[in-house]
């Protein structure tokens, strides 16, 4: 089969979509499918890939940036089966008008509420995601409202990786009957080197942005410093919250305690998980990677009881739950495991039995089977 796959962000970007189309790519070129990736991206790479990518630089204006995405989507489209859009907006509205155009199946990945990362981000609400849904706003984020749900409504099939993420998706006004779940999966490939644990090693990944709730990580630092002078806390990620995470790094006086090293590649990252806790407290996760990532690496984990992370985690089992920004909940979680080493090697024992839940293989076999059925 000849497949588009309509990115947005992509490799080296971090985060869970950027992985999921590199994998799902480099797995079905290897099964005989003709695979090529649209995508945007801050800069150019030679890819040596055995799939075609085209990127579309960010640092163009606006509308050329995307006529560009749009006419190399037409362009490519016209030579394959179906188009997999791996968003409703951005990637997804121009994968819709030209499966109209050329009369080519869509398939669209949902991964989040992209019109309420938005609002989020320009400080239009402070809603979580679940509040958010059935509000109606006014201006560009009502716009993004419309589009998404227009666009899952026209998609011939959609995918979603949690199934509170297909409870979203049907509020949208999509049938729920073409929305699937597929979970998703750690890649087995990336081999962890065997180091070390830093018991006193804190780490987080994700964008820097607000729901990802670094602040409050970041902000209880102090105190957990009064317990254990040695903890240190690494973020990898960037965006737009970074300035403002930089400045409360310098006013808590924790330069030498709190780094943000930025952007890594995948495969650096997790070189990085020789770490005695894995944090993420955010409000709000479609199915985390990284969470899958960590249990891999047989790292305890620590995250919020929101979205996704319910398919993933069970409190006390394989890892610990708390409330999104409750800092107090979040020092006594850090504290916990770090006091008792019962309890994080449960922890370990019991997320690896997750695992199987979230093989590779079945992602992968899944979404195959999605997209040829879609194809008929």
């Amino acid at each position: 089969m000849k497949l588009i796959i309509a990115a947005e962000i992509y490799s080296p970007d971090i985060g869970g979509p950027a992985t999921y189309s590199n994998e799902l790519a480099e797995e079905l070129a290897k099964r005989s499918w003709k695979v090529k990736i649209i995508c945007y991206s801050t800069e150019v790479h030679n890819d040596n890939k055995n799939f075609s990518v085209i990127r579309i630089l960010r640092s163009q204006k606006a509308i050329q940036r995307y006529s560009k995405y749009c006419w190399y989507l037409f362009l490519h489209t016209r030579f394959s089966h179906l188009i997999y859009a791996q968003g409703p907006v951005s990637s997804g509205l121009p994968s819709i008008i030209v499966g109209f155009l050329l009369r080519k199946k869509v398939v669209v990945k949902v991964t989040g509420d992209y019109a309420w990362e938005q609002a989020r981000n320009f400080d239009k609400t402070s809603l979580g995601i679940d509040e958010f849904q059935g509000k109606k706003f006014k201006g560009k984020i009502g716009w993004l409202q419309k589009i998404e749900s227009w666009v899952c409504r026209r998609a011939d099939t959609v995918i979603v990786p949690s199934n509170h993420l297909k409870t979203v998706v049907t509020g949208w006004g999509v049938d729920q009957d073409k929305i699937n779940v597929i979970y998703n999966s750690f890649d087995p490939k990336i081999t962890i080197e065997k180091k070390k644990i830093d018991p006193n090693l804190i780490v987080s990944v994700g964008r820097l942005v607000p729901w990802k709730g670094f602040e409050a990580l970041i902000s209880i630092m102090p105190e957990l410093l009064k317990v254990n002078p040695e903890f240190k806390l690494v973020i990898f990620g960037d965006g737009p919250r970074k300035d403002e995470l930089t400045k409360l790094i310098d006013q808590l006086d924790l330069k030498d305690k709190v780094l943000i090293p930025g952007r890594v590649s995948h495969e650096g990252l997790m070189q990085m998980l020789h770490c005695g806790v894995f944090v993420l407290n955010t409000g709000y996760e479609g199915l985390s990677h990284t969470i899958l990532e960590a249990f891999t690496a047989g790292v305890p984990v620590v995250t919020t009881k929101i979205g996704g992370n319910l398919d993933v985690v069970t409190d006390n089992e394989n890892g610990l739950l708390i409330e999104y920004n409750n800092k107090e909940q979040l020092k006594e979680a850090i504290l916990k495991l770090y006091d008792n080493q019962d309890l994080r090697q449960k922890f370990i024992d019991n997320s690896k039995k997750v695992l199987d839940k979230f093989s590779f293989e079945g992602m992968i076999n899944k979404t195959m089977n999605i997209l040829k059925i879609t194809n008929k």
